[in-house]
């Protein structure tokens, strides 16, 4: 199960309640964590180093249709230059600066990946889901 961070669910809340209107991020990238951020959306366990860097998902889904998008291409982060610590949650970020808590939503992993030096990881097509109900699956 998906949740949001506790600052992202005060900016949906206020657009709900006609406070301020949500600000979309023009980019929106997906980050790897080495441990449960929180709903504080801490980005502390970040993966770092050996050629990780944030990737976009823009461009990377069709319209959402019956309240679920999934992705319909591939989404990959640059090759590993080095191993990179076990990944156990998935952040969706406004921004590419790896330690920037600008953190939307994240989910705990189904299974830790291990990703090894020169190893690109990557998103299969249909195995990263958002639902409307702000559940996202990673498979």
């Amino acid at each position: 199960m998906a949740n949001l961070t506790d600052a992202y669910e005060l900016e949906v809340l206020d657009t709900l309640t006609g406070v301020t209107p949500l600000t979309a991020p023009t980019i929106v990238y997906v980050a790897l964590f080495t441990a449960d951020p929180t709903d504080e959306g801490s980005v502390v366990n970040e993966v770092f180093g050996g050629g990780y860097a944030r990737t976009s998902i823009n461009a990377k889904f069709e319209a959402a249709a019956s309240a679920t998008t999934s992705n319909t291409a591939q989404i990959d982060f640059p090759t590993a230059t080095a191993d990179w610590p076990t990944v156990t949650h998935v952040g969706m970020m406004k921004s590419d600066i790896e330690g920037n808590g600008d953190m939307m939503v994240w989910i705990a992993l189904d299974s830790p990946i291990t990703i090894s030096n020169t190893q690109v990881f990557s998103f299969s097509i249909g195995n990263l889901t958002i639902n409307a109900g702000v559940v996202v699956q990673v498979a």
